[in-house]
């Protein structure tokens, strides 16, 4: 018997990041909350919202698209200087989701322009 996950449960998930998610934050470590993503930033805006985030299925599961719009983080001014390894979503008090970005030495006077990405869960195997 082959395993199954309902489009129910892709969305749900999805749609907390598409609903809530204010914030995309450029950090050079980890976090495990927001609070410290945002004491340790190199940039972030606070102006995405749901028309920057969309949902999709595909015949491997769904996807979280995260648009380059400029309300996210495109040509952001830096709030500190070190090397960018990990993306932030969230709110100021919530963090939904951390990922790896190429790693990339940011100094004084710098921008970030971010690329459209994706978050891609799976389709359940046995």
């Amino acid at each position: 018997m082959g395993m199954y996950a309902s489009s129910h449960f892709y969305e749900t998930g999805f749609n907390t990041i598409v609903t809530n998610a204010k914030m995309v934050v450029i950090a050079n470590t980890q976090h495990t909350n927001m609070t410290s993503a945002m004491a340790n930033a190199l940039a972030w805006s606070t102006a995405c919202g749901s028309s920057d985030f969309v949902v999709a299925a595909n015949t491997s599961g769904y996807v979280l698209k995260i648009s380059t719009n400029a309300d996210l983080i495109s040509a952001s001014t830096l709030e500190s200087t070190g090397v960018a390894s990990h993306i932030c979503v969230g709110t100021t008090l919530t963090l939904y989701y951390v990922t790896t970005c190429t790693t990339k030495a940011l100094g004084s006077g710098d921008t970030v322009t971010m690329p459209t990405w994706n978050i891609w869960i799976k389709q359940p195997t046995s």
